[in-house]
């Protein structure tokens, strides 16, 4: 856990990570105009002691000279009468802000829009939308329909299934130069090399074991194939030596 100095010393990207960390999973509690979504107070309430451990505040304030409100005027149904409705529209600005060291921020501009029967309302609707958005985007909060606890379970099974694969990757070129090993070997015991000296060739670089498979790193294994080329080198130039000696001797 950190301590409160530790969160002091971190720059406002660090916090926001911890930020996001700490706030988790958030499940869609609100059905309106028939989808789910979870509404302002769900994400607050798991944010605001979040921002307050991390020493983070969150500033928005709108772009002067983007403010408007317009009425706009809709068809009854069947066409039958009108109603008027009133559109808002914003730039606003958003501020991640470092209390530890205040200058140390993020800034990202927004679009918000809402439009209700009341020019205020419309106003309220738009802003809560917008920020509902911001916050869940730039975080990149993790919002679910799901059990937050199924949820989870389903988020570590999807972790540990990229860590065994980033793993596989990892060991390939292993993999790949204990086959090598394992080749080289069979065609020298094939040739006439004894299996024991084949086997003490690999527990030289693989602290005293025999096994090919034992070994773990790329580097040991680089070790063993280069001894195993060098003695099938020399046998073969052994051999060829053999070879020309026998044919003087016929001459």
């Amino acid at each position: 856990m950190l301590t409160d100095t530790q969160i002091k010393q971190m720059n406002i990207h660090e916090k926001l990570r911890c930020v996001a960390s700490f706030v988790g999973v958030i499940q869609k509690n609100k059905t309106g105009y028939s989808y789910k979504y979870c509404d302002k107070l769900a994400i607050n309430t798991k944010l605001s002691p979040a921002l307050s451990k991390y020493h983070v505040n969150l500033e928005p304030t709108i772009v002067p000279g983007t403010f408007k409100v317009e009425p706009v005027v809709k068809e009854g149904k069947n066409g039958k009468g009108q109603t008027t409705e009133y559109l808002s529209q914003a730039e606003l600005e958003y501020a991640w802000i470092n209390i530890d060291k205040p200058e140390d921020k993020i800034v990202a501009r927004w679009p918000c829009v809402g439009m209700m029967g009341d020019p205020s309302q419309a106003f309220g609707a738009g802003v809560t939308y917008c920020s509902r958005y911001y916050i869940m985007e730039s975080l990149i909060l993790a919002i679910t329909e799901l059990d937050v606890d199924a949820y989870r379970t389903q988020q570590q099974k999807e972790i540990e299934a990229e860590e065994t694969r980033a793993k596989e990757e990892e060991m390939a070129p292993l993999k790949t130069a204990i086959k090598e090993i394992k080749a080289i070997g069979e065609k020298l015991i094939a040739n006439g090399t004894p299996k024991e000296e084949v086997a003490k060739i690999v527990a030289q670089f693989n602290n005293g074991s025999k096994s090919p498979s034992s070994i773990t790193t790329v580097e040991t294994a680089g070790k063993v194939i280069a001894a195993m080329k060098d003695v099938a080198t020399k046998k073969s130039q052994k051999e060829t030596d053999n070879k020309k000696q026998v044919e003087e001797e016929k001459k």
